[in-house]
């Protein structure tokens, strides 16, 4: 019986991070590490290979995800030709001058390359320093709008994550839709949208965009889905799907379960990687809608296998997003078991995860997920799987992260449980919750 329970927030995985971080070794003897002004370097055999990486606060499933790999790499001594070596900052400011001297005391380290996962705004400095001093800088992702080069040469920042609104065109086009629907959730998704507009020739167009509309949770898309239906039941509808991985698939869920939304007049053409990202094709509502989506990961690889297994073998709250989480609700307040009630945290071992899936530092939760959180705590204690005088602990009181989300985490201080150890001027969270000494002294 567990007598602490802890609530975080589900983010994206980024694949493509991993299988490039562990795909490095095999790649890097026909590239070159360049310095300051442009001088370059071959590494020897035995040579420490310094890498500089700049994270944003609350990126931890890719700093989480880049050290695995980096740890797989430099552990596989039979075939690797050097080992890396990381300077990791974590920031969450984007001031030009602050980011100006993180970022030229990351050159003085002699780093080969600089790395990272940071905001648009942070960018476009880490962006302009990356060209000035001709230091590859390489992101999982561009934001949408990227200054292009001053000197109009080669750009030496890279994302690993290609444009894909070409591609988007050219699969409408494939299926001959003359019309789609668009719906996304962020400033980025209507930029892409512009982009897909600028696709387009003038005078030739070959669809059209029907509707858009910026929906900001699931229950939102499935409410505008209704009123498609009120407006023309058996007409085909093709819509484009910009958001996040978990919200996309969410929709989908929800649109099948629905009993007065049809299935065999819709296709869905997800925006993005999303199918890259934690698409567990053995969900049934999956395969009862017409879903079309693009993916670069090639899952059949061994070296992608072998990840993938491994990393689901990770305890989740030591490398965020790995595993499987204990139980997860839903913004529809679904709840799915993943390890269940017998399966505790690591670094804290008298407790169990609850997590809301979504992104609650910019959306409010649903509240059917809060009532499904609530209706899950009360189960818990009438089925003696939690002590009727739990502890109620957020993510972020017993470690440095922004889990739950602001918005989760002003609710949940709200109710009878809430614990406030690590807030304010309450001691740290301790051993009540089975945390380590090291742990909660890292907190401190």
């Amino acid at each position: 019986m567990r007598h602490g329970l802890k609530l975080s927030c589900l983010w994206p995985s980024f694949l493509l991070w991993l299988t490039w971080s562990q795909g490095s070794s095999s790649s890097y003897s026909s590239s070159r590490g360049a310095g300051i002004g442009g001088v370059s370097a071959q590494p020897s055999l035995t040579e420490k290979i310094p890498l500089g990486a700049i994270f944003e606060q609350g990126t931890d499933e890719v700093q989480s995800a880049f050290k695995y790999a980096m740890l797989n790499h430099n552990l596989n001594v039979s075939s690797r030709r050097f080992e890396l070596q990381a300077y990791v900052d974590v920031i969450n400011t984007a001031d030009a001058f602050k980011l100006s001297r993180l970022i030229c005391n990351q050159f003085s380290r002699g780093v080969y390359s600089m790395l990272g996962a940071v905001s648009p705004d942070s960018f476009d400095t880490l962006h302009s320093y990356s060209n000035t001093f001709q230091m590859p800088f390489v992101t999982p992702w561009f934001p949408e709008k990227v200054l292009t080069p001053s000197s109009g040469f080669l750009d030496f920042a890279l994302s690993m994550r290609p444009d894909y609104h070409q591609a988007i065109i050219d699969t409408i086009q494939f299926y001959g839709w003359r019309k789609i629907i668009y719906l996304y959730d962020s400033h980025d998704g209507l930029l892409r949208l512009q982009q897909i507009y600028q696709g387009l020739k003038p005078g030739n167009e070959s669809f059209q965009v029907e509707l858009v509309k910026r929906i900001s949770n699931v229950s939102m898309a499935i409410e505008f889905l209704h009123t498609l239906e009120q407006l023309g039941r058996f007409t085909s509808k093709h819509i484009v799907l910009d958001c996040p991985t978990e919200m996309a698939k969410q929709i989908l869920i929800q649109h099948v379960r629905d009993l007065r939304l049809g299935r065999r007049t819709y296709h869905y053409l997800l925006s993005g990687l999303v199918m890259d990202d934690r698409w567990e094709s053995e969900i049934i509502e999956f395969g009862a809608i017409n879903i079309t989506g693009f993916r670069i990961v090639d899952t059949n690889r061994r070296l992608v296998r072998d990840f993938y297994d491994s990393w689901k073998r990770l305890d989740p709250q030591m490398s965020v997003g790995a595993g499987r989480e204990s139980i997860s609700v839903s913004d529809e307040g679904n709840i799915y078991v993943g390890r269940g009630w017998d399966w505790a945290n690591t670094y804290a071992n008298q407790t169990l995860a609850i997590t809301f899936m979504g992104d609650y530092g910019r959306y409010m939760p649903s509240p059917k997920q809060l009532e499904g959180v609530q209706f899950l705590l009360a189960h818990a204690v009438a089925n003696h799987q939690l002590e009727a005088d739990y502890k109620l602990v957020a993510q972020n009181q017993t470690k440095t992260a922004k889990s739950p989300g602001v918005n989760v985490f002003r609710e949940i201080r709200k109710w009878p449980h809430f614990y406030g150890c690590g807030l304010d001027d309450a001691p740290a969270c301790g051993s009540e919750l089975g945390m380590t000494r090291a742990s909660w002294d890292a907190k401190q």
